[in-house]
């Protein structure tokens, strides 16, 4: 049997669930090839300051209680109610890379969420895969299963 049909979808559960993982790094990248070198150059603090879900706006109070932590390919995500913890793989040689983002330790244990990722300049730009397909575009108007998170590094 595939446990990963038993696992729970993310809009069936409160949105600070697929939120924490999501914005983990939402996790990832400086692009350009698929190895944990590439990771290593995400490494740091980083804070959202715009995001969208589902084509809407998240509000700024709720983008000011998360940071993510990434180092060496793992990542810790934070929104104020305790933490979570997980890895972060890259997948793809071709723009827009992707990224996997999978729990292991706390509330997203087990799940996996794809993404896609890029660098604008400074700002670290993630699109996940809500629905468990990677995103093809980073795309903040999409009313689909996707959320789009822009996060500047604080450290």
């Amino acid at each position: 049997m595939d446990t990963h049909l038993l696992r729970p979808n993310p809009f069936t559960i409160s949105l600070k669930i697929p939120m924490k993982l999501i914005l983990l790094l939402s996790t990832s990248l400086a692009l350009t090839a698929t190895s944990f070198a590439d990771l290593k150059k995400i490494d740091g603090t980083w804070k959202p300051f715009a995001g969208t879900m589902g084509g809407k706006a998240l509000s700024k109070a709720m983008l000011d209680t998360m940071v993510i932590v990434i180092k060496n390919g793992t990542y810790d995500y934070s929104e104020g109610h305790g933490h979570d913890y997980g890895d972060l793989k890259e997948i793809g040689t071709k723009a827009p890379l992707g990224m996997d983002i999978i729990g292991t330790k706390g509330p997203n244990k087990g799940m996996k969420y794809v993404t896609i990722y890029k660098m604008e300049g400074k700002t670290l730009v993630i699109c996940y895969g809500l629905d468990g397909k990677r995103p093809k575009a980073f795309d903040e108007k999409s009313k689909g299963l996707t959320m789009l998170m822009k996060y500047h590094k604080t450290d």
